[in-house]
């Protein structure tokens, strides 16, 4: 948007909305690939690491420590 004094403003609501969108997908994903490990079977613990390559997700095996404590 340009104000009466010539400078540009950054319309911010649909910045905002863009980001409320790819968090919401991302969510989304997430859950979906949670119901299906579960579907699948899978009754542990679990990590869903984001990274720009996409998203993983990957059991967490406890160690003896973890076990102990």
């Amino acid at each position: 948007i340009i104000t009466s004094a010539g400078s540009e403003r950054v319309d911010k609501s649909v910045a905002v909305s863009l980001i409320s969108n790819v968090n919401f997908r991302i969510q989304q994903a997430k859950n979906f690939a949670i119901a299906q490990a579960q579907q699948d079977g899978c009754t542990g613990n679990f990590r869903v690491i984001d990274s720009p390559f996409g998203n993983y997700f990957v059991p967490v095996v406890p160690t003896r420590k973890d076990l102990t404590a």
